[in-house]
């Protein structure tokens, strides 16, 4: 990485090793970018801090690799496929092979992660997918094609590592005057994430921010989204500096934060997430607790923004013995759709989620968007209710003459249909369904097209406890406390789990997860789970989630995502956390402990981090 930036590096297959700046940001809208005047903010300032902050190359080592089974039938191709998007292998598929769509089905209705890597249709669609339908096609049987481990950590993608230097200027009361954001991240041979939108987005009511990034390309596999992209790095360096500059102050970390943020929501975590990790008991002087094995508490923001798939449909279907049946094409990648989508169905229809039988993940099915960008359920999820609300009216109108009402007169509820003014008056729904003329009703409802909460932040706050052991080097993250703003919850255990599985993939990026590459060939040289290191249930924390429905995201379920802005805040508050716990800032992920050990070292002899 080092040597892509030098005079003379060794060349990639492109022109020139460095891109740069690169243009501004298009998330986060005009205030995600520079503004102001960086100079007069620093020349306002009373105190002006400069760091570099440096993050490995971070792979996304799903447990499932990718994968397809292929098989056809005439021109008739179905493909079994471990990807986020099978709207868009079809069309990767079809046009690879001359088909039309229609003649292309990909089923996916489980999936064991993707994390970003599985989003692209260079990823599944149109590499080695191709090469197993080509396979099936000439042997004239089904062919299966599995990447193994190696193959999955070298060749599907990463998230770029990153060097960012931050300058934060600030007066005496802590009001922040000047943001500097200068980063260089590693794409291999391919463009990098952008991860100026924390600097840019984060702390808003900052009058003078100038974002510089630039791509720099080695002879590496490329790098793909994962969780947020380019945004856990951003909020790495950002949030480091924040807490360094909180420290020369002398301001306590949260309530310079406090001063500084202007996000109608995240300004009301602060005392939620004190609270539940007990921010009183935070070290006044970092470092300050005797003994071998130090504890601090430390803090970080995050920041993303509500997003949705335009083009998305959903068929809800009674049968005459009452049983629903609802079709959407997204896939389930693990975080629970197909229960989000029953449970949103089942509650216009006044049953329970038990009682719909929701398909997903198949291209036969009503369209449904790639998964990815904490879209799924606020694209998904309005489109289902759109569908159900429509048979909820049908089946109204086969209720009232039995309840000798009007259509618009009827509520729906534990499975019953009764007069709103009077329910006593009710019938069951399965009585009400037995009424329709055919054997079914089918409904198929398109997403409705919403834009005025695009580009809105979802606010992220992070708390986190670690204990040091600086003999070892060792950190052991004890608690993490999450205040965050996904709507109202569809489901509240899965959100929970999407919730506590960011915290688990954010500790393990910043205290285990280095891809190494040997410099001569850059070949990945710890491409397996043995030496690519990963949080396992040893290392595993109390993990504190708290979901808050500040954020609405404008549609008709008031859900947004929620996957992605859990993981921004923490590494940073990780990080900051093992400085209060030491006195000692560490500056680079992962924080190994021989890292820890030379960061001691060189503070205990007088030097800087």
């Amino acid at each position: 990485f080092a040597e892509g930036q030098a005079p003379a590096p060794p060349k990639a297959p492109r022109k020139g090793n460095v891109i740069g700046p690169l243009p501004p940001p298009t998330l986060g809208g005009a205030r995600g970018g520079t503004r102001g005047d960086i100079e007069k903010g620093f020349a306002e300032a009373d105190t002006v801090h400069e760091a570099t902050y440096r993050l490995a190359v971070h792979t996304h080592a799903v447990l499932e690799t990718h994968g397809v089974v292929a098989q056809w039938e005439g021109d008739q191709l179905t493909v079994y496929a471990s990807t986020q998007g099978v709207f868009m292998v079809r069309a990767a598929l079809a046009e690879a092979f001359g088909l039309d769509r229609k003649n292309v089905r990909v089923i996916t209705e489980h999936m064991g992660g993707g994390f970003g890597s599985k989003l692209y249709p260079s990823a599944v669609g149109s590499a080695f997918a191709i090469v197993a339908c080509r396979l099936a096609r000439q042997t004239g049987a089904p062919v299966k094609l599995m990447l193994d481990r190696q193959e999955e950590q070298v060749c599907t993608g990463n998230a770029p590592g990153a060097l960012m230097t931050v300058r934060l200027g600030a007066k005496r009361d802590g009001t922040l005057t000047a943001i500097h954001f200068r980063a260089h991240t590693e794409g291999g041979i391919g463009q990098s994430a952008r991860t100026g939108g924390p600097a840019g987005n984060i702390y808003a009511q900052c009058p003078n921010v100038k974002l510089e990034e630039h791509d720099v390309f080695t002879n590496a596999g490329p790098t793909c989204a994962l969780r947020a992209p380019g945004h856990p790095q951003g909020a790495f360096g950002v949030e480091c500096a924040m807490d360094e500059l909180a420290h020369r102050l002398g301001m306590d970390p949260l309530e310079f934060r406090r001063a500084n943020d202007t996000h109608p929501f995240r300004k009301t975590y602060y005392d939620v997430g004190a609270k539940a990790i007990g921010w009183e008991r935070r070290n006044r002087v970092p470092g300050q607790t005797a003994g071998p094995k130090k504890r601090g508490i430390g803090m970080a923001h995050g920041n993303w923004y509500v997003l949705f798939r335009e083009a998305v449909a959903a068929e809800v279907r009674v049968h005459k013995d009452g049983s629903v049946e609802l079709f959407h094409g997204a896939q389930d990648l693990g975080t629970g759709i197909r229960t989000a989508l029953a449970v949103i169905a089942a509650e216009e229809l006044g049953l329970a989620p038990r009682d719909i039988t929701a398909h997903v993940g198949d291209t036969q099915y009503p369209p449904g968007g790639t998964s990815g960008g904490s879209t799924t359920t606020n694209s998904s999820g309005p489109a289902a209710r759109l569908a159900a609300h429509e048979a909820r009216m049908r089946i109204a109108a086969l209720a009232a003459p039995l309840l000798k009402a009007k259509p618009d007169e009827l509520d729906f509820a534990e499975g019953k249909i009764f007069v709103a003014a009077d329910p006593s008056r009710a019938v069951s729904f399965r009585e009400a369904a037995r009424k329709m003329p055919g054997e079914v009703i089918v409904c198929l409802a398109d997403r409705k097209k919403q834009f005025e909460t695009v580009r809105q932040d979802l606010a992220a706050t992070q708390f986190a406890e670690v204990e040091v052991d600086v003999e070892t080097g060792v950190i052991r993250v004890l608690k993490m406390v999450g205040v965050h703003n996904c709507g109202i919850p569809i489901n509240l255990l899965t959100a929970e789990n999407q919730f506590i599985g960011a915290q688990i993939q954010g500790a393990s990026w910043a205290l285990f997860e280095h891809r190494t590459l040997d410099r001569n060939v850059g070949t990945m040289v710890n491409p397996n789970l043995e030496s690519y290191k990963l949080l396992g249930p040893a290392d595993m924390f109390e993990a504190v989630p708290i979901l808050t429905d500040g954020a609405n995201a404008g549609n008709n379920t008031s859900a947004t995502g929620m996957a992605e802005p859990v993981f921004v805040p923490t590494l940073a508050a990780i990080a900051n956390a093992v400085f209060n716990a030491t006195g000692v800032r560490l500056r680079e992920l992962p924080m190994t402990p021989d890292r820890v050990r030379a960061a001691l070292a060189t503070a205990a002899k007088g030097g800087k981090p």
